[in-house]
């Protein structure tokens, strides 16, 4: 990824609108979003399109057609660490936003938070899922590297996607990584790997 980011879908948003969203799951100490954050803030550079940064909505400061960055994991001593990494790797304002994610419950959250957005009930139950903040709009490229370890794991990552990633559109081109919404998944080629068997739970090109 660091050598062929392109080929990863990266900086297919770059530059028009908001930029690409970007959702790494299960983060650790937070390598991939670094990674894609340094990526995106050389890319605006050759480009010489760093302009002063501006608040956004949410009143955070953030670069036009730089895009979103969010890190997330569960436990709170990983989501100390992920800070660290994060501030570590960055001098003053890091790009990255860094939030709790509970594959257990978010799927319901959502569900719920939709029924009741559609039914005009309030926001239902479970708002204080802190990654629906980030929920304004869906994520364009979704990365996550060996957080699976069984079937459970799998699935619920399956639930947290569904609900996460962007939904191919009509300028989509299909079968290409171009403008198209990609999850990513790593994990170390292992005999646990292949009694997962992630394929028959998340297809490839599902």
């Amino acid at each position: 990824m660091a050598k062929y980011p392109e080929q990863f879908g990266l900086f297919d948003s770059y530059g028009s609108g908001d930029g690409i969203r970007i959702l790494e799951l299960g983060a650790g100490t937070g390598l991939l979003s670094i990674l894609c954050r340094k990526l995106l803030d050389l890319k605006a550079v050759t480009d010489s399109s760093s302009s002063p940064r501006t608040p956004n909505h949410r009143g955070q400061a953030e670069e036009p057609g730089k895009g979103l960055i969010v890190a997330t994991d569960f436990l709170p001593e990983v989501i100390d660490n992920l800070k660290t990494c994060v501030n570590l790797n960055f001098s003053g304002e890091t790009g990255i936003e860094i939030a709790k994610l509970d594959w257990t419950t978010f799927p319901t959250y959502m569900a719920t938070h939709s029924q009741s957005r559609n039914d005009n009930s309030g926001k239902g139950e479970g708002a204080d899922e802190e990654t629906s903040q980030f929920m304004d709009k869906s994520f364009d490229l979704i990365l996550a590297s060996d957080c699976v370890y069984d079937e459970t794991h799998a699935k619920m990552l399956r639930e947290v996607v569904s609900w996460t990633l962007r939904l191919p559109e009509n300028g989509d081109e299909g079968g290409t990584f171009v403008g198209h919404p990609y999850l990513f998944l790593f994990f170390p080629f292992s005999p646990s790997s292949f009694r997962i068997r992630i394929p028959d739970i998340i297809p490839y090109h599902q």
